[in-house]
Order: C-alpha cells, then structure tokens, then sequence
C-alpha cells in the first residue's frame, strides 16, 4: 500500500511536496539574502559561527600598488625624462579576516617599502621607504583612528649625462651627451631628495592609511 502519511518519531508528518518554480525562486533568494549578511563566504558557515579565517595578505598587496605605483611627486614639463615617481611597493607580513560566533574579527602585521626613482639635470636618485610594524591584533577600539608613523628614507645618488639637442646638416634632431660635474650631480639629486622627503613621503602615508581602514572593514 502506497503512504500518503509519513510516520517519524510517533508523529504524522506531511510528505514532502514539489516546489514550484516561484517556490524555489523565493527559497533560493532567500539563501542568497542570508549569505550577503554574512560576513564570511562559506556558505556552510551559517551566522559565522565557527571559526574561519580569510587570507587579505594579496588584497593588501594589489592595493597599496594600485595607489601608489607609477605617482609621480615632480615632473619637469619643459626637460623629456626629469622626472621622479613611485616605481615598486612591497608589503612584507600577512593580513587576515577572521569570523566567530558571529563576530568579525580583522588583523594584520607587516612592513611596507616603497621605491622612487628620478632624475633632474644630471643627478639621479634611487630612494627607498619603508614603513615597518604596522600592526593590528583585534585588541584596539574598532572606531580608533589609523595612523601611520613617518618612513625611514634611504636613498642613493648617482650622476648621469646630460644632453643637448642640435640639427644635423640634414634637418635632423640629433642628441649629444654632455659630461655633467659630480658637484651638479650631486646637488639636483639632493632636490630630489627633498622631494621625496616633503611631498613623497606624505603621499605614502596617506594611501598606506587607506589600505590598513579597508582591511579593517572587510
């Protein structure tokens, strides 16, 4: 005989019935609905309850150079190439998010290097900036301001030829090396220095900021 009526635990239980397509629709925005409030991405870690912790290492890393690589901090308009601008950014450390009993929990620990490189009138400068303990373990008062603590610059001057243009005898624009003096060289790359010291430096702590309060809110 064929049952109508499931029996479970001494009690009359309906059979189970076919959804219809809207059913299933409504049942199936609601199950998405509930996994946007979560804040983890697990969809079997139901109101974040059990611990589980997401690796933001690589979104850190991808942001910081997506705010500052390729910045330029001066360029000269009417001089081709003198220029100084960010050109690398490391970050050294790990970044995490974190879940648990419905409770977010996002940390991080690492060391920031930022590279510029320029030129101006025959002096070259390689600088670096490194931002180092960056740091926070879950403890602090989530409202609490980030801040940044000045970087430690280093930075190696380098002399480089100059050059002059001049037309050959056919109309052609012809560029000649000009030896430049090691006391010029040394003097604009000084200029650079300060550049990155006044305005390059700043520029880092401000978009250095930026990734540490997104890592704090995701």
């Amino acid at each position: 005989a064929k049952w109508t009526r499931q029996e479970r635990d001494q009690r009359i239980c309906e059979p189970p019935k076919k959804l219809e397509a809207a059913d299933a629709m409504a049942a199936a925005e609601a199950e998405a609905s509930s996994a946007t409030a979560q804040a983890s991405e697990s969809k079997w870690n139901t109101n974040d309850y059990h611990w589980e912790e997401r690796d933001c290492t690589g979104f850190a890393t991808d942001r910081l150079r997506e705010l500052v690589v390729g910045s330029e901090v001066w360029r000269d308009k009417k001089v081709e190439g003198d220029v100084l601008s960010v050109t690398g950014a490391e970050l050294d450390g790990y970044a995490s998010s974190c879940v648990r009993k419905g409770k977010t929990i996002n940390t991080f620990e690492f060391t920031v290097k930022v590279t510029f490189e320029g030129r101006r009138g025959g002096g070259a400068l390689h600088a670096t900036v490194t931002y180092a303990d960056l740091v926070r373990d879950g403890s602090e008062d989530p409202n609490a301001e980030v801040t940044v603590p000045v970087g430690v610059v280093e930075s190696k001057a380098s002399a480089v030829s100059d050059s002059n243009s001049s037309l050959d005898k056919d109309g052609n624009v012809v560029q000649t090396a000009v030896p430049v003096s090691s006391e010029r060289a040394m003097r604009c790359s000084e200029m650079l220095l300060k550049l990155v010291t006044k305005k390059g430096e700043p520029m880092l702590r401000e978009q250095i900021a930026v990734v540490m309060r997104e890592l704090l809110a995701k």
